[in-house]
C-alpha cells in the first residue's frame, strides 16, 4: 500500500509509514530488532555527493524504505533543490527513475542533465503542484520535500501529491519540529491525524538521542 513517510530534525519518533527522524547516533532502535548502521549504498553515495541529508544522519533511514524498491521507482520528485548534490544522489541511487527537483529560485535550473530536472515555482501553488504531477506522468513513486520548510507549505504540498503517489509510493517530509520554529509539531501531528483516513496501517518507533 501507499507509504507516507516525515523526516523532521527535532522529533524523535519514527514510523514506518509515517516517518520523522533526528541528528542521532548510527545504531537506535527499529521495529525491525536490528540497529540502522551506516556504510550501506545510500551512505557511500552520500560520502560521494555530500548532500545535507548526509550531515543530519538521514541516509540511513532513507536506505531502509528506499533499499527493495530503488530499482522499480520510476518518477522521484524532491522538492528543495539549492544544488546539484542531493539530486545527482537520487540519480544514481535510482538508476531506472526521472529525478524532478523543484525550487523557486531560478537558478537551480542550471543542474538539470541526464536524468535530472528541474521545475521553478512554489511548493504551495496547486497550480505550480500540477505542473509537477504532469511533468511525473500523472503518477509519482517517491516526494521528498526538502523545500521551504513552512508548517502550511507542507501540508498545501502533501495533500496536493499525496494522493498522486502510486500504489508503492513513499512521501517524506525533511525538517519539521522544533528545530524549524515548530515546537508543537504540526506538521508530524497533522500529518498523523491523516493516518485513520489516507494510511493503511503504520509502525512507530522511538529512536534514542
Amino acid at each position: 500500500g501507499v507509504q507516507t513517510c516525515a523526516l523532521p530534525i527535532s522529533s524523535p519518533v519514527l514510523d514506518g509509514r509515517l516517518l520523522t527522524a533526528v541528528h542521532n547516533p548510527a545504531a537506535v532502535s527499529s521495529p525491525w530488532q536490528s540497529a540502522v548502521i551506516p556504510g550501506d549504498l545510500l551512505s557511500q553515495l552520500g560520502e560521494k555527493y555530500g548532500p545535507t541529508k548526509r550531515r543530519h544522519n538521514y541516509l540511513p533511514w532513507y536506505w531502509r524504505h528506499f533499499q527493495d524498491v530503488r530499482e522499480q521507482v520510476r518518477t522521484v520528485v524532491e522538492v528543495g533543490v539549492q544544488t546539484d548534490r542531493s539530486l545527482r544522489m537520487w540519480e544514481e541511487f535510482f538508476p531506472n527513475a526521472i529525478i524532478l527537483g523543484v525550487d523557486i529560485e531560478p537558478g537551480c535550473r542550471q543542474y538539470e542533465g541526464g536524468r535530472r530536472r528541474i521545475l521553478i515555482g512554489d511548493q504551495s501553488d496547486p497550480v505550480f503542484l500540477q505542473k509537477i504531477v504532469d511533468e511525473a506522468g500523472g503518477v509519482i513513486d517517491i516526494v521528498i520535500d526538502d523545500g521551504s520548510h513552512i508548517v502550511e507549505h507542507q501540508l498545501k504540498t502533501f495533500d496536493f501529491l499525496f494522493p498522486r503517489l502510486s500504489t508503492h509510493g513513499i512521501y517524506v517530509v525533511e525538517d519539521t519540529g522544533g528545530a524549524l520554529g515548530d515546537f508543537e509539531l504540526r506538521t508530524v501531528n497533522s500529518l498523523k491525524d491523516r493516518k485513520s483516513t489516507r494510511l493503511n496501517s503504520s509502525h512507530e518507533w522511538v529512536s534514542r538521542m
